[in-house]
């Protein structure tokens, strides 16, 4: 009788233990997303070139700092990460299934092939990822019933330019990035 009860306090130990970790990337994401929507901006936060086309195109309720506060973060937090943790698709189909609800508060994706897709375009980078430049070019951006849309260009030292498609909606949501981002 006595081993039983071990046991089950054993298994409800490690139960606890596993939701802790799982949702460690929940809690963090969470901070992030209140600096981000936050009006505070830490030193060395860099923006990417010509965004200042993309606030002008832009006219809803998100802050300019928060739109370039969450490509900062999507640059030097998120791809590394999906980078280190997502090195085919099976692996990001893994990782997608573990982690829905930061995935879609920090790029705004709620499905998995969009997701798998996005990702896809960090298999090839170098280990040591190093940043080198983002860019948003002018003939790229376009106003819709929603928001703006435009393809946004990031580098990383010793690999190539990488093109994806972000979005930034009129109505402002605290419970996701302002940016979405999609490949």
């Amino acid at each position: 009788m006595k081993r039983k009860i071990i046991y089950i306090i054993v298994l409800v130990v490690l139960a606890l233990i596993a939701l802790i970790l799982l949702n460690i990337n929940n809690i963090k994401s969470s901070f992030n997303l209140n600096y981000i929507h936050s009006d505070k901006i830490k030193e060395g936060t860099f923006s990417p070139d010509k965004i200042h086309i993309l606030l002008a195109y832009y006219k809803g309720e998100e802050k300019g700092t928060s739109i370039t506060k969450s490509l900062y973060y999507f640059i030097t937090n998120r791809v590394p990460e999906y980078h280190k943790k997502c090195k085919d698709d099976k692996q990001a189909k893994s990782y997608y299934r573990m982690n829905k609800k930061s995935i879609y508060r920090d790029v705004g994706i709620k499905d998995e092939e969009k997701f798998v897709n996005l990702v896809s375009l960090f298999y090839n980078l170098p280990d040591n990822l190093e940043y080198e430049s983002s860019r948003f070019e002018l003939g790229e951006m376009s106003k819709n019933s929603n928001g703006v849309s435009a393809n946004f260009y990031i580098k990383y030292k010793n690999s190539e330019e990488i093109k994806l498609k972000v979005s930034i909606y009129e109505k402002e949501s605290s419970k996701s990035s302002p940016v979405k981002f999609s490949n």
